[in-house]
């Protein structure tokens, strides 16, 4: 019996894990296929593109991971902590938008020898929108027909 359950368990954990990937990638898709028409990427930019957009996402997805870490951390403690600690929490906080900010600087030095501007900008202009977009289709998907 123990055997059993130990082997659903494994197999619900290996699915959801299967579902949270496939989702990744279909999201990852939609985005890819989002900028290239927005932006009106033609193959050679697209190829150059992608991977230093992909680039910059790891850095700012790493940055990101560390800051949930630390909301995670102060959460737990935020009402034991001294007005000092909770100064230093808050300096932290605009410490890493602005590593964040001066990563989206240092990438768009990039973007500016792979892009002409007017695409340059219109990628800008399309990241809110692709937000947007995604929320949309996720709200889609979770209402019953």
């Amino acid at each position: 019996m123990k055997k059993i359950l130990l082997l659903l368990i494994l197999l619900t954990t290996l699915n959801f894990s299967f579902a949270q990937e496939h989702r990744r990638e279909e999201i990852e898709s939609f985005r890819v296929a989002y900028f290239t028409r927005q932006v009106g990427l033609n193959t050679d930019e697209a190829k150059k593109f992608w991977p230093v957009y992909n680039e910059m996402q790891e850095e700012i997805q790493k940055l990101q991971r560390e800051r949930r870490m630390r909301h995670r951390n102060g959460r737990e403690a935020h009402e034991n902590l001294s007005d000092a600690e909770l100064e230093k929490m808050i300096n932290e906080e605009f410490i890493s938008r602005q590593k964040e900010l001066d990563i989206e600087k240092k990438y768009h030095e990039r973007y500016k020898e792979i892009l002409p501007m007017k695409k340059l900008a219109q990628y800008y202009r399309a990241q809110e929108g692709f937000k947007r977009e995604l929320l949309k289709k996720i709200q889609s998907e979770r209402r019953p027909d």
